[in-house]
């Protein structure tokens, strides 16, 4: 069995034979909106309102993070590769829960994507709700494979992209921050004591 024939076959497997009524509404409300959307903006508004300033940049690192993960998922690799949606090329096996679907490539999976380098930014700030948001943003990626919209292989590169963007979003952040430090402390003629580069490092984790 080649690699296609077994995202297929688990493909189906997830669509139609996992498959419960109830399970159908959960995913079409955690795959559309609102669901989608109240998890970002529930995120990032309770960074910019409760985190401090520390918030406030985990909340912009969020923004860039999930910005370049849609960008790169949905505006450069879905044309790049063009993979049609498992619900258009195989209409007669696929069950397509949603009432609608665009078009678009479905290689790779924008959602998992997003809501994985979401779960990457949010677990920096705060290491203790890492495993809730990674099993958020399981589900949110396992929904569009149930709803027929991805192959699985679609959501698993996306999840990977997520957390790779994520994470360069993470460390970018961590340098610009340790870079403006030590240059501020230069201008004002303050020493750092061994080890402050280190901790500077670490960003706004606990």
């Amino acid at each position: 069995m080649d690699w296609e024939s077994l995202d297929l076959a688990v493909l189906l497997a997830i669509n139609q034979t996992l498959t419960h009524p109830v399970l159908d509404r959960f995913f079409v409300w955690l795959t559309d909106p609102p669901g989608r959307e109240i998890y970002f903006i529930v995120a990032g508004l309770a960074l910019i309102l409760f985190g401090g300033k520390k918030g406030r940049i985990a909340a912009l690192t969020l923004g860039i993070a999930v910005a370049l993960s849609d960008q790169i998922s949905a505006g450069y690799l879905k044309p790049l590769f063009d993979r049609v949606r498992p619900c258009f090329a195989h209409a007669e096996e696929v069950r397509l829960v949603l009432e609608k679907q665009a078009r678009s490539g479905s290689f790779p999976s924008s959602h998992a994507a997003n809501a994985f380098a979401v779960a990457t930014v949010l677990r920096d700030f705060k290491p203790r709700f890492g495993p809730y948001l990674f099993v958020l943003a399981f589900l949110i990626a396992y929904s569009r494979p149930y709803v027929g919209v991805h192959y699985p292989s679609d959501t698993l590169f996306g999840a990977v992209l997520g957390v790779a963007l994520g994470l360069l979003v993470i460390w970018s952040r961590n340098r610009l921050v340790s870079l403006w430090g030590r240059r501020a402390k230069k201008r004002t003629g303050v020493q750092e004591p061994p080890g402050v580069e280190a901790s500077q490092d670490k960003g706004p984790s606990e």
